[in-house]
């Protein structure tokens, strides 16, 4: 890894390392898992975890897209063409409160999101061929859709079918355990690699996702089950021409940060839910000092060399 993009130690090691699996899944090292452990491995021979962790000579580190199915029906990984980027719109999905369950509960709730996942696509006809990345984060997915499915397809249909479905899961089981979710949408350039992608976009659809003015939505507005945040270039292609079902009017803006590594804005909605548009039960926090923040097509948000890349998007429930 190149010195500018070294994770700063600063805080615990545990902190250092999540930032350096970020790092790796953002596609920074070709292979980087499986060289980091490789090399693990090399320097702690006995120890059984690292060799496991390390694929034989010759094995394969992703499969074709489509060849090998994960547990919600999607392609496991995605197959590597070449390193043109490639236009998509991504969507990151996580579960309120996914970490304060125990095991039993933790497993209900993955298979719950994961079957949510493949009932709201095939209601809105996305096929197999269409899912660029497939990343199974545990308490929820990273997924970038190809280009050809329009944006507004993933705002309105989408989105609709996917609230659908968490209410029939969520009639199964008691009203205050029930699964709520968070969702951010972005679209822009990726370059898949094995099981994940390189590409700020990546970047930006998690740390919208993270901002702690995206999450306290779901806290201001108990009754309410699943957030939306699109970025500002998502909102204006979609939501700001009114395709669709969508209305501008069901959006706030609002400031997304997360410490001192992104800052923009994000336009939230509470989909299904008659309290829209949102409001923050306190002013949303002023972005950090990453860069400034851009209103409008023009907001993209980047971070800086100096800045470091951003933290691991693991995230407390």
């Amino acid at each position: 890894m190149s010195r500018g993009r070294l994770p700063a130690y600063q805080g615990t090691s545990r902190e250092f390392w999540w930032e350096v699996a970020f790092a790796v899944e953002s596609g920074v090292i070709v292979d980087g898992r499986a060289r980091i452990l490789a090399h693990a491995a090399a320097d702690f021979p006995v120890n059984r975890v690292f060799s496991a962790a390390v694929p034989p000579a010759g094995a394969s580190r992703g499969s074709p897209r489509g060849a090998s199915r994960g547990s919600a029906g999607m392609p496991s990984g995605p197959q590597v063409v070449d390193d043109l980027p490639r236009p998509v719109s991504l969507f990151s999905l996580d579960a309120r409160g996914y970490s304060k369950n125990k095991l039993l509960a933790q497993i209900n709730w993955r298979d719950g999101l994961r079957g949510i996942l493949d009932k709201a696509m095939a209601s809105t006809g996305l096929v197999d061929s269409a899912v660029v990345l497939y990343q199974d984060q545990g308490d929820g997915c990273l997924c970038a859709i190809d280009a050809s499915v329009p944006a507004a397809t993933l705002a309105s249909d989408f989105v609709r079918e996917l609230r659908i479905a968490q209410n029939a899961f969520n009639r199964l089981g008691p009203a205050e355990n029930r699964l709520r979710l968070r969702m951010s949408l972005h679209r822009g350039d990726i370059v898949p690699h094995g099981s994940g992608a390189a590409g700020d976009a990546v970047v930006v659809t998690a740390r919208i996702l993270e901002a702690q003015s995206v999450r306290q939505l779901l806290e201001d507005h108990p009754k309410a089950d699943l957030v939306l945040a699109m970025s500002p270039v998502f909102f204006e292609s979609t939501v700001a021409e009114r395709l669709r079902d969508l209305d501008p009017d069901q959006f706030t803006e609002i400031s997304v940060s997360v410490a001192a590594k992104y800052a923009g804005t994000a336009w939230v909605t509470l989909p299904g839910y008659p309290g829209n548009p949102p409001r923050l039960s306190a002013p949303s926090p002023a972005p950090a000092a990453a860069g400034p923040v851009r209103s409008g097509a023009a907001s993209r948000a980047r971070r800086t060399a100096s800045d470091g890349p951003p933290p691991y998007p693991g995230r407390p429930g």
